[in-house]
Order: C-alpha cells, then sequence, then structure tokens
C-alpha cells in the first residue's frame, strides 16, 4: 500500500466523516483535496486505484443528496477514472462561489449590526439631549443587552451617560468595559474621572494605581496620582508624584502647582532637602499597589 494512497485515504475518510455530518463544504474541500493527489500521483493504480473510486463515488452520492446541494448537482455526482480534472474543477469553482456567498452574507451581516447600533445610540443620545433621562437610560441599557460583544460598546454608552451629568449611572458601564477589555487604558481613565466627580478619591486612587500596575508609568497617570494625593493629602506622594511628571515634561504647570502645595508640607517634617521618609530622592516612584 503506497503512502500516497494512504494521504487519499485519509481525505476520503475526513469527507466521509463530513457528509454524515451534513458539513457540505468540508465535504468538498476533503474530496478537493483527494482528487489533486489522485492528480499528481503515479504510483496509485490497479487495485488501490479501484477501490478510491468506489471510495469517492460513495462520499459524492451522499454529498450531492444533501438538500443543499441538489439545485448545484440535479443530476447528482459521479466519480470514473480519468475525471479526475473535471471534477476537481466543479467543485473548485462550487466553493468559491458559496465562500464569497458566505463572505458576502457576512459583511452584510456586519453592516445591518453597526446600523442597528447607531440607529440605538442615536435614539439614546436624542434623548439624553432632550433630557429625558430614564427613556434615554431604558435604550441605551437595552444597547448594551443586544449588543454585549461589541468592542467598545460599555465605553461608548459610559461616555455619554457621564457627559449628561449622570456620572453614577456610568459607572457600571466603565467597569463593564474593563471587564469586557482590561487591555484598554480609556475606561480605566473614564473611572477615575467619574469616581473624582462623585468625591469618591480613594475609589478614584484605586482606579489610577490599577492603571499604574497595567500600563506603567507616563506623564498622565503620574499627574493623576499628583493631583489625587493632593486631595487626600497624602503629600510625601504627592511630591514623588509631581516630580515624576517634571522628569517627564519639565514644564509642566500642573506639576508645578502640586510641588508648590506639597513641598512645604514635606519639607515642614524636619526632612533635610528631601522628602519625609526618603521620598522625593528622584528615584521611581513606588506606590503601594
Amino acid at each position: 500500500m503506497s503512502e500516497e494512497f494512504k494521504e487519499v485515504i485519509r481525505h476520503i475518510n475526513r469527507a466521509k466523516a463530513y457528509v454524515n455530518k451534513f458539513e457540505a463544504i468540508r465535504t468538498m474541500q476533503c474530496i478537493v483535496d483527494a482528487l489533486e493527489l489522485l492528480m499528481k500521483s503515479n504510483s496509485i493504480f490497479g487495485r488501490e486505484r479501484f477501490e478510491l473510486e468506489i471510495l469517492l463515488g460513495e462520499v459524492l452520492r451522499t454529498l450531492a443528496s444533501m438538500d443543499e446541494m441538489r439545485n448545484i448537482f440535479p443530476k447528482g455526482l459521479t466519480y470514473k477514472k480519468g475525471q479526475e480534472k473535471t471534477l476537481h474543477s466543479v467543485l473548485t469553482k462550487v466553493l468559491k462561489t458559496i465562500s464569497e456567498a458566505i463572505e458576502k452574507a457576512e459583511i452584510d451581516k456586519f453592516r445591518k449590526r453597526k446600523n442597528e447600533i447607531d440607529r440605538y445610540m442615536l435614539q439614546g443620545q436624542k434623548l439624553l439631549d432632550e433630557k429625558n433621562f430614564i427613556e434615554a437610560r431604558k435604550v441605551l441599557r437595552r444597547t448594551q443587552e443586544l449588543f454585549a460583544d461589541e468592542p467598545g460598546i460599555n465605553q461608548d454608552i459610559g461616555q455619554r451617560l457621564f457627559k449628561a451629568g449622570l456620572a453614577p449611572e456610568a459607572l457600571e458601564f466603565f467597569e463593564a468595559a474593563i471587564r469586557q477589555d482590561n487591555r484598554d487604558p480609556r475606561p480605566y481613565s473614564y473611572m477615575i474621572n467619574v469616581q473624582e466627580s462623585l468625591g469618591e478619591l480613594e475609589k478614584a486612587e484605586h482606579y489610577v494605581k490599577e492603571a499604574f500596575k497595567n500600563f506603567g508609568g507616563n506623564e498622565r497617570i503620574y499627574l493623576r496620582m499628583a493631583q489625587l494625593a493632593v486631595k487626600l493629602r497624602k503629600w510625601d506622594e504627592a511630591f514623588d508624584a509631581a516630580q515624576q511628571v517634571l522628569e517627564l515634561n519639565p514644564y509642566s504647570q500642573e506639576a508645578m502647582e502640586v510641588m508648590k502645595q506639597a513641598k512645604p508640607r514635606v519639607f515642614g517634617r524636619g526632612a533635610d532637602g528631601q522628602a519625609a521618609g526618603g521620598q522625593g530622592s528622584g528615584q521611581p516612584i513606588k506606590f503601594d499597589i
């Protein structure tokens, strides 16, 4: 038994498995793979060739009898020696036609979905603009329920609610956005802003530190740390965070303002030109996160 024969048999057996599951596309692809090997083979003949003709004939008949295949192959499908190229061409064209139809259907489905989302979002935004907050929340929640797996949907809804002055209602959507994709820094930024607007400074600080832990330090993160530390009267942290900002951007007016407030408190504790507890030394900031 030649290796080429074994390989063709493997493709045919896969085709038989798929045809028994009524998976027409996968069945045809396996048959095409088998035919390609047959067309190239110089070692399959005699009894092996005869056995393959029988096996292929059985699979092709079952394939052609499927409901979705009857219109495509109204006269059925048969296989005889020497017809490999013709049969391969027929099945390849059918596969291409079906694949293009599926692709078009997927594109149409995608566009329809996007249009539906836009329709709901615009309706919700219109209600927000009209200050009809009860109905707006209903529409936007319905949008989330219908399209929960849509990337960015929770963040979009949260933004709209927050901008409309509905900070408490926006919270759950930003929390959902973080659960949906914790690699996106934007929901963290919104959570910080929302919590701060609600006066929940420690919760805002928590999300700043979560963002720092997940995405590392940058000018914006350090500045938010510094500003929140001032509000929480954590002067050492405010001083160090502002110092980190100024190392990245020596012209940051916001960081200079924090330093102006924090420095007297830090140095007023008796530290000799340095922040209390050894902080304020220009070393990388270390927060308890």
